[in-house]
């Protein structure tokens, strides 16, 4: 499979499915499920499913791993992302506005481009 696909659109939309797991009062876990609409990626609907390591509360910073899943196969390699981010609980609901560096290999670190940040909105609601 192929990493991204040839008709990706960079510019628009997904959707994302999240579960927080707080074990202690600093450090979280979550999963997540990305939803990549055939709009942007110029052929059938991609799910990228996602795992995070989170340390912080109200302002926290992860890094997470991921994988592309799109016309029936995992794409070739696993992708990483860096995340920082600010947690508003308001009651029982978090407002989680993020930013998120997404890369496919650690050396891409050095070559930090900002053009490569997606800004996330996520909205939790806390049992």
């Amino acid at each position: 499979a192929e990493d991204i696909p040839d008709g990706f659109d960079a510019n628009g939309l997904s959707y994302l499915v999240s579960y927080q797991f707080v074990p202690a009062a600093f450090f979280k876990l979550e999963a997540d499920v990305e939803i990549i609409p055939s709009k942007l990626t110029g052929s059938e609907t991609a799910f990228a499913p996602q795992a995070y390591a989170i340390l912080g509360s109200t302002i926290y910073a992860g890094l997470g791993i991921g994988i592309a899943y799109m016309d029936g196969e995992l794409a070739d390699d696993p992708f990483y992302n860096v995340r920082v981010g600010l947690d508003l609980p308001i009651g029982p609901v978090h407002i989680d506005l993020n930013a998120n560096y997404r890369f496919s290999d650690f050396d891409q670190l050095s070559d930090f481009d900002s053009k490569n940040i997606q800004i996330g909105l996520l909205g939790r609601y806390e049992f």
